[in-house]
């Protein structure tokens, strides 16, 4: 990462960097607190601030005065950028490192958690978290887990499931040198690179609270495409793990599973009123995977924009039912 000495604290536990990304203020009290009241007790907070509005500096300071020598805080004009992840990392300190976003919050033992498995399990590389989804209407509604139960894998029996997880929203926290080694910047291709060589953990009690916000759901458009991109470039690789039929099965469930998941957030988008963006997202659906025509979703949606307004209506209806 750095080549300053990664601290110690008295207790014998060492530092966890959470490399905190902001782009607005509306729950960035909330997720100030939820980091500074952790179980776990050496913990540093790299705050990068991007273009934010609202009052987003005046509540670093207030929280940085109250918690000194916690927080550091830097500020640029620009919007969020990927190439900016391998500064974060340069800047922290801590043996483990996560990124966060201020939008989300923490459950009070998810760095304990972390830091445990890491402590008490051979050769990890990075601990997966589950996701406890926090709807517009407050509800909190626990992922479908990657794994039944908590677990440790070693990275090649993980990679299928890696590849095959549509979401390009991971949580987790990383061995900060084993990380650095990879020298990819983002968190979902460093990971599958890293499952090559490494042990991963999976906590599956879900202790990581997530929000989209409007910079996250306008980014992760993109995300999606180069996730896509990167599964086709990565899977000439697994044909020196697995062979090739698994291979193909492999490749095949994933771009389906990633393809079913822009349907989910096309008919999002369009209920939620943005029909420009809901297009996109239904394309997208079929140029990564051409079956999902025969998804009934896909047809619904089709016929949603080729029907005169009373039909419309129906159809909407129907999808918005599809969401409960």
């Amino acid at each position: 990462m750095n080549n300053r000495t990664v601290t110690i604290n008295d207790s014998g536990n060492p530092l966890v960097s959470i490399i905190l990304h902001n782009t607005n203020d509306k729950y960035l009290r909330q997720c100030f607190d939820s980091i500074l009241n952790q179980t776990y007790d050496n913990i540093e907070i790299c705050f990068y601030d991007f273009a934010s509005s609202g009052h987003s500096l005046d509540i670093a300071l207030e929280y940085q005065q109250k918690y000194p020598g916690i927080i550091t805080i830097h500020h640029t004009r620009e919007n969020y950028f990927l190439e900016l992840h391998a500064e974060h990392i340069r800047v922290s300190c801590g043996k483990y490192f996560m990124r966060f976003n201020s939008w989300c919050e923490m459950e009070p033992d998810l760095v304990e958690k972390c830091v445990k498995a890491f402590a008490t399990r051979s050769n990890i590389a990075f601990v997966n978290i589950r996701r406890l989804m926090i709807n517009d209407s407050g509800e909190k509604i626990p992922e479908p887990p990657l794994y039944n139960s908590s677990c440790t894998l070693f990275g090649r029996d993980h990679i299928p499931n890696l590849l095959t997880n549509a979401s390009p929203n991971l949580i987790s926290m990383y061995n900060s040198d084993i990380f650095a080694t990879t020298k990819i910047n983002s968190d979902y291709e460093a990971q599958v690179v890293m499952s090559n060589n490494y042990n991963m953990h999976y906590l599956a009690e879900p202790l990581f609270l997530y929000r989209e916000n409007s910079t996250e759901k306008n980014s992760i458009f993109r995300k999606m495409l180069r996730i896509y991109n990167f599964k086709l470039s990565y899977s000439r690789n697994l044909n020196f793990i697995f062979d090739k039929q698994k291979v193909n099965h492999i490749l095949s469930e994933s771009l389906r599973k990633q393809s079913e998941k822009c349907l989910e957030y096309s008919v999002n988008t369009l209920v939620g009123g943005d029909d420009a963006t809901a297009k996109k997202w239904f394309h997208l659906s079929v140029v990564i995977d051409e079956t999902i025509e025969k998804n009934i979703l896909f047809e619904m949606l089709r016929n949603y924009w080729i029907s005169e307004k009373k039909n419309k209506e129906v159809i909407m209806e129907q999808l918005m039912s599809s969401l409960l």
